[in-house]
């Protein structure tokens, strides 16, 4: 497994640094983004989200344990102690075998500061549902050895049109270049999808998030689709 990626983490507190709200301003052990939303997934997959979490204090905070609400998920942090204005990456992985429709869960951390005893992130999806029925072909893609970009799509099934707003990788291991970024009524956006090259032995496990904008009154809606990479 790789190791976790502190890239996301060092962005979003320089975003932070530049807010009204700053990190000096926040107590205690804290993260800038605690609630994260897969949008929909499907059905028996694994997918996987980090969260930037920072000692807003003035005195070290040890953290003693990490731990999740349910058998379908698991947390680690980089780093269990951590000095004033340290930041330390949770990742998570769910898997959305055994569930369907709405979930809705949480991890805790816990730190043996009385003063900031916990911390809880929270994570929620719609497990083998597609909002407005806006489908991805495929649900997931697999990469074998050998194998080179491949092309996903989203169906827009019974929307006037649906847009491309921001596609979010976890980390670096593969590329996401847009083709479509609009579809009306019975067409797809389309996106190729490409693996890193170079990548060394091993299996691979990351995903991306697309977000999409859907006509006025609708809002946006986001889309999570896993994605495997296998190289030997």
């Amino acid at each position: 497994m790789r190791k976790p990626d502190l890239k996301k983490a060092i962005g979003l507190l320089c975003l932070i640094a530049l807010c009204p709200f700053t990190a000096a301003s926040q107590t205690g052990l804290f993260s800038p983004d605690p609630v994260h939303d897969f949008g929909s997934i499907g059905f028996d997959l694994e997918v996987f989200h980090e969260y930037p979490v920072v000692n807003g204090t003035s005195k070290t905070i040890e953290i003693v344990a990490c731990k999740v609400t349910c058998d379908c998920s698991h947390a680690t942090i980089s780093d269990t102690s951590l000095a004033p204005g340290d930041t330390a990456v949770v990742r998570l992985s769910f898997a959305t075998t055994d569930y369907y429709g709405p979930s809705s869960k949480a991890i805790r951390l816990e730190t043996s500061d009385p003063d900031y005893p916990k911390l809880e992130l929270y994570y929620k999806a719609q497990i083998g549902q597609w909002r407005y029925n806006v489908r991805p072909e495929p649900v997931s893609l697999f990469y074998l050895p050998g194998k080179g970009a491949k092309k996903a799509t989203l169906v827009n099934n019974e929307l006037e049109f649906i847009n491309i707003r921001e596609i979010e990788p976890l980390d670096d291991l593969f590329s996401v270049e847009v083709i479509s970024d609009k579809a009306s009524k019975g067409e797809s956006v389309e996106m190729v999808v490409t693996p890193k090259e170079g990548l060394a032995s091993g299996t691979y496990l990351s995903n991306f998030e697309v977000t999409l904008d859907a006509p006025d009154g609708l809002g946006s809606f986001v889309i999570t689709i896993p994605v495997k990479i296998v190289r030997y």
